[in-house]
């Protein structure tokens, strides 16, 4: 019996219809990769098949209806709801153990294209320019010189309305140690937010298991705060226990002037009512700033029991002169243990019974820190300026109660670093957004629960996200 051997086979116009051709991409059950491609223009090519191996080489096309996208890889998925299209197709593909793609499009057209990560997805109407796809084995990348998304959804803890959003180099690497998406920058000229925190809220202090070896950083850098100036006016209403008296409720008109990240420490104890006052005192001792508890009616400065601390730093002694401490420098406040028995026990001891702040009203500006070493995610932060106003409430033990902050923010500048949603990790090299209206905090208690805002001329430079660390090896060639 004679040997049948394949031959190449020139592919044109007048020769091949390859609508229904469906190319799949070495996958399993669980993860199945397939393109399924429809109508062809002026198609032509090269195609060489033996029993081992399908070879496509020199491939062009005007243009390629793609009725089917399903890519399901370890860490994210893609799927297209509605034919979509490539114009101006060339390239080639290897079949052989794996499959090798690597072709290139003038134009890509993904109408209702979805990605779906573990813990958000994101849709939208998907166009992109000097586009080029390359696949090896299980390892790939795509990239797209421009790419515009109308009607982009973005749903997750984070929801996100936006018309359309434009981005510029665009580059998606994904491979068994998981994927990467990078642009040189991404803008939207405007977009409504919703954020759900109630989850996140009762999951708060537990451990992040997402993160696995990596090192926790922190969010934001108190020191961010030396930039911030303004006003700041709230009622307190305060429910406590104090000695001598068996319960004191009063209402304290804090009215505070923030000057260059520093408040006037004496004016906040002399914003509490005169009986309140004369119980708790500030004072500087031992390198620290103390609030202390004295006895009513009797000078006590200095020489109270104190109840918390702050240890301050060189430069935050020097403030005292003046009678002024950081804001960066409350966070970290020590607690002072009491010794037991004697007359500090029972009915002494003060507690919190209740602690609302009511009708705040804030005007305040924030200008860049250089905060040199930070560990921190949020970085070179700062704004034109914040306004806010609203009532939140505290009961300790009680049940919660209901508080909302309203607001807006003009001119925010800054960067992203290292910041971990999920088990991808987010980077942004600038940040610039004119203007976000409409914020709406919900809290139940000091916790916030909902927050909604929309965002006006938001722009990314140097946005980098995933969990990939590295390129795949012979990939990745930029």
């Amino acid at each position: 019996m004679a040997r049948v051997r394949y031959r190449a086979m020139r592919l044109d116009l007048e020769g091949l219809d390859a609508q229904g051709v469906e190319l799949a991409f070495d996958a399993d059950a669980s993860h199945p990769r397939r393109i399924r491609l429809g109508r062809t223009q002026k198609l032509s090519g090269m195609l060489t098949k033996t029993a081992d191996s399908l070879l496509l080489t020199d491939v062009q096309a005007e243009a390629v209806v793609v009725s089917l996208v399903e890519l399901v890889l370890s860490s994210f998925s893609v799927q297209l709801g509605a034919e979509g299209s490539l114009r101006g197709l060339q390239g080639g593909l290897r079949r052989e153990e794996a499959t090798d793609v690597d072709v290139m499009a003038a134009v890509l057209d993904a109408p209702e294209l979805c990605v779906r990560f573990s813990n958000f997805s994101v849709k939208g109407h998907l166009r992109g320019e000097s586009v080029a796809l390359r696949i090896s084995g299980s390892e790939g990348q795509l990239e797209a010189g421009t790419v515009v998304v109308e009607g982009v959804e973005f749903e997750g803890d984070l929801s996100s309305r936006a018309e359309r959003v434009v981005g510029q180099d665009l580059r998606v690497a994904w491979g068994a140690d998981g994927y990467r998406v990078t642009l040189r920058c991404l803008e939207l000229d405007g977009a409504h937010v919703g954020l759900d925190l109630r989850e996140k809220s009762q999951e708060a202090g537990g451990e992040d298991k997402s993160r696995g070896s990596r090192s926790p950083v922190a969010l934001f850098d108190w020191r961010t705060l030396d930039g911030l100036s303004g006003a700041l006016d709230v009622d307190v209403h305060v429910n406590m226990k104090v000695p001598v008296i068996a319960s004191r409720r009063a209402k304290h008109p804090f009215r505070i002037q923030i000057r260059e990240g520093t408040v006037n420490y004496m004016d906040l104890e002399r914003s509490l009512s005169a009986l309140e006052e004369s119980i708790l005192d500030f004072a500087v001792r031992d390198g620290s700033l103390v609030l202390e508890r004295g006895i009513p009616l009797i000078p006590t400065r200095g020489r109270g029991t104190p109840l918390v601390l702050w240890p301050l730093e060189e430069r935050d002694l020097a403030l005292t002169s003046e009678d002024r401490v950081r804001l960066a420098v409350l966070p970290r406040y020590e607690r002072v243990e009491q010794e037991s028995g004697g007359e500090e026990q029972g009915d002494s001891s003060v507690s919190l019974e209740e602690l609302s702040l009511v009708d705040l009203q804030a005007l305040l500006r924030l200008e860049v820190q250089e905060t040199r070493g930070t560990a921190s995610s949020l970085r070179a932060l700062g704004f034109e300026e914040l306004q806010l106003q609203g009532t939140v409430h505290h009961s300790p033990g009680k049940e919660p109660r209901q508080g909302e902050v309203t607001g807006k923010l003009r001119a925010l500048c800054g960067s992203i670093s290292g910041l971990f949603l999920g088990e991808s990790q987010l980077d942004i090299g600038q940040l610039t957004l004119s203007a976000l209206t409409d914020l709406r905090a919900r809290f139940l208690d000091v916790r916030p629960e909902k927050v909604n805002f929309a965002l006006s001329d938001l722009r990314l430079d140097s946005v980098s996200f995933g969990n990939l660390v590295e390129p795949p090896e012979g990939v990745i060639d930029s």
